[in-house]
Formats: C-alpha cells, structure tokens, sequence
C-alpha cells in the first residue's frame, strides 16, 4: 500500500503491508495528500517510507557496520547513530527495528510481532524521530511546538510533554486562531526571514484538557487507543477548520500550567528560550546539527519571546495572547 504526502514543499511516499498502519499514517498526514509524481519525466519523491509488518524478516532492517553512538536514550532502547555511515538505528525492545538515512530521505521499518501497540510505535514516536531528522537534512529544521497564526502573524507555542502545549493550543483555535500544527513545525530561513511550515498531525490531550473544553465533551470516558497514552482528534473534525499550510513567527510563547484560573504573559529573554529549545537539537551529523542550532538563534533573535503561565480559564489565557498578537 503506498500514498503520497506534502510536508513542507517535500513529497513524502509512505509504503506500509497492511491496512493498520496505513491507517495510522492517514490518520497523521491525512490533511497533506497529495498526488504520486509524474512517472515520465518528474522527479520522484524527496522521502520514502517504508514500514514492513507485522510478520516482517527479524534481520531487516539492518544494522550499520561498525559501532554506534548513543544519542538518546529511549525506554526500549537507545537511539543509535553510525558516523560513519550517517544513519540512524534503532532496535526497540526487539519489537521495532528502524534504519534512518537522512541524506538519502530514507526510513525503513519492520515490526515482527502482533502486538496491538507495535504499530503506533512504529508509526508515530519512531516514525517521527526519523522524520524529524531526514528533513532537517532538505533545511526545513523541526521544532517541537504548536503553529498558529491571527492575522498572518505567527505564534510558535514549544515545550515538552505536559508543558500546556495542546490546551493552550486548544484555546487559541477556539478564540479565532488558524492552525499550522499542534506538535512539530518545521522551520526554513531565507533573505525575507523565517518561514514555519505546519505538520497537521492529530492533537493529543489529557483527561484534565478534555474536562476543560466542551467541544471535547464526547472524548470523556472514552478508550484510549492502543499504545496511546493520550485521547487524540483532528481539529478539522471538531472545530471545522481548514489547517494552515505556512506563516511568518512573530511571537514565541512558551507555556506553563499554573494553579488559579489567572493567566498571564511575562518577557522571556532570548538567551532563556534558546536554552529551552536546545533539546529539539539531536547530535548526529555535525554540520546538520550546527545548522539545526543556528536556526534556533535566528529565531529566537527575530521573534518576541514571552512566557504563558497558563491558568485554569482557558478563555482567558486565549484573550492573553489574542491581546498580544491584536
């Protein structure tokens, strides 16, 4: 099974065996189809993914010769990266195998077992740490935040897990805000500045956001799916609107959930939100890796940064940054 896919001016064909991991992948880049290029004559895709299973061969993937350099530890494993080869390997809990390379855009997976949650963890958390880096190589560098826009002017909201990222982005749809992304955007710079590109991925939201927000309501009690931790959706579906492709950042607002209904924004120095943003850099090729850093202090120099504390009035917190953009 194969579809094609546009993420960031790149064309992406994702092959996978069966109908369940097709699945999840449409349920991820469903909003970025796009036509199969022209067989005669145009250039093929820029990136290929290829997942294999259930009943994959256990040795494909293979591992790159030589050894490999740790670069993040996972809890089924470490992220391995081969400098000789400039690949990335990953054999997770011997239940997914992926073999990343980046400069050729090419990710490869297999999954062997009939585990339910096998094909969410090939499809989203390795599927995207592969993703993240092979297009990091095309210039278009990942930033682990939400995307909106008000009045085509950019608000980039970072931060881990757990930070408030999806509520306040949440909130911001709900006030008026479009939507480029609620997980990932992927920057590219030129002579005119900074452009963010969105990847309208599904968003994920705790039981405490869907309590919140009564457009959520028919999430309460609902099963989580399997391997998820999280309820998801996409904001098409349930707030009817249509995601952004791209915008100019002007702001940087990165959240913080406190107690009380209060909200409210403070400066926050760019020296401060670069720090912040470091984690986003994976050490692999040097010269990538330095780019992908340089990127990060060019945004930070050529956006207002500013911190959210989040409080429980969703509203409110909207009305802070509407306020802020208006």
């Amino acid at each position: 099974m194969s579809a094609f896919y546009l993420l960031g001016g790149l064309v992406i064909e994702a092959r996978c065996d069966g109908p369940e991991v097709a699945g999840h992948l449409e349920s991820r880049f469903g909003s970025l189809r796009t036509e199969k290029p022209s067989v005669t004559g145009g250039p093929g895709p820029d990136v290929v993914i290829e997942i294999r299973g259930p009943t994959a061969d256990r040795i494909w993937p293979a591992a790159p010769p030589g050894g490999l350099r740790t670069v993040y530890d996972a809890p089924g494993g470490p992220i391995g990266y081969s400098d000789a080869s400039d690949q990335i390997f990953v054999d997770y809990g011997g239940r997914v195998r992926l073999l990343c390379t980046p400069a050729r855009g090419l990710i490869e997976m297999a999954f062997t077992g009939a585990a339910p949650d096998d094909p969410v963890l090939a499809a989203y958390p390795l599927l995207t740490l592969a993703l993240v880096e092979t297009m990091k190589r095309f210039g278009r560098f990942p930033l682990h935040a939400a995307g909106l826009s008000l009045h085509g002017r950019g608000v980039l909201v970072p931060g881990a897990s757990g930070a408030g990222k999806s509520t306040t982005t949440v909130a911001l749809v709900r006030a008026g805000f479009s939507f480029l992304s609620d997980d990932t955007v992927f920057l590219t710079g030129s002579e005119e500045g900074i452009w963010v590109a969105g990847f309208p991925d599904e968003i994920d939201v705790t039981d405490t956001t869907v309590a919140m927000v009564p457009e959520l309501a028919y999430l309460a009690g609902a099963p989580i799916r399997p391997g998820r931790e999280k309820h998801s959706f996409r904001v098409e579906d349930v707030f009817g609107v249509t995601p952004l492709a791209g915008c100019r950042p002007e702001f940087l607002v990165a959240p913080e959930v406190v107690g009380g209904a209060r909200s409210e924004l403070e400066e926050l120095a760019p020296s401060d939100a670069l720090v912040a943003l470091l984690p986003n850099v994976l050490l692999t090729e040097p010269a990538a890796s330095q780019a992908h850093l340089d990127m990060l202090a060019r945004l930070v120099r050529s956006v207002r940064c500013l911190r959210l504390r989040v409080g429980s009035d969703l509203d409110a917190a909207a009305a802070c940054v509407t306020d802020l953009v208006s």
